[in-house]
């Protein structure tokens, strides 16, 4: 079936949700736009600290699809533990298609 510019247009972003037992319950993430992707790129290609804190805010939603932090949060998440925080980013780097060679020196 070859889609037509509305079809395309009306496709929703994937969602998945992550179970935090660290945190006591689960969250929702969503796959990153083609702009935050993009946006990211620019800023790093690694999991360093700044890119995991940006990656689960732009993509951490609530049941509505809305952010569920804003870029202000960042202040209290910088303090959070990071094991957890790294898994949510590589959960929405999965979703969104975005593989990471786990020995980049091989």
């Amino acid at each position: 079936m070859i889609l037509t510019r509305d079809q395309i247009k009306s496709v929703e972003l994937k969602t998945r949700q992550v179970d935090m037992p660290e945190w006591g319950g689960a969250v929702i993430i969503r796959e990153l736009t083609a702009a935050e992707v993009s946006e990211g790129a620019k800023v790093a290609r690694d999991n360093s600290q700044d890119t995991v804190i940006k990656t689960v805010i732009q993509a951490t939603i609530d049941e509505n699809g809305d952010r569920l932090f804003d870029d202000g949060d960042a202040e209290w998440l910088i303090e959070k533990g990071f094991a957890p925080l790294l898994r949510m980013a590589q959960e929405i780097q999965e979703l969104t298609g975005i593989k990471r060679d786990k020995n980049p020196n091989h």
